[in-house]
């Protein structure tokens, strides 16, 4: 899925959350239900997707 980000080396267990995450992205067919498996809110995952590293790693478009 990609390397190490800065970010994950500051915060590991945020680098195992947005790895969650982005899993359930790709597996759901909406933000909500991804978010519910990554048990985040959809705000959050929203916010996550926004970061230029997850939208890249997910190979998924902004949300709008």
């Amino acid at each position: 899925m990609g390397g190490v980000t800065a970010a994950d080396r500051l915060c590991p267990r945020k680098g195992r959350q947005h790895e969650v995450a982005i899993a359930a992205l790709l597996t759901s067919a909406t933000i909500g239900e991804a978010a519910l498996r990554a048990r985040v809110s959809e705000r959050t995952l929203r916010r996550w997707l926004a970061n230029q590293e997850i939208a890249r790693r997910t190979g998924l478009p902004k949300p709008t």
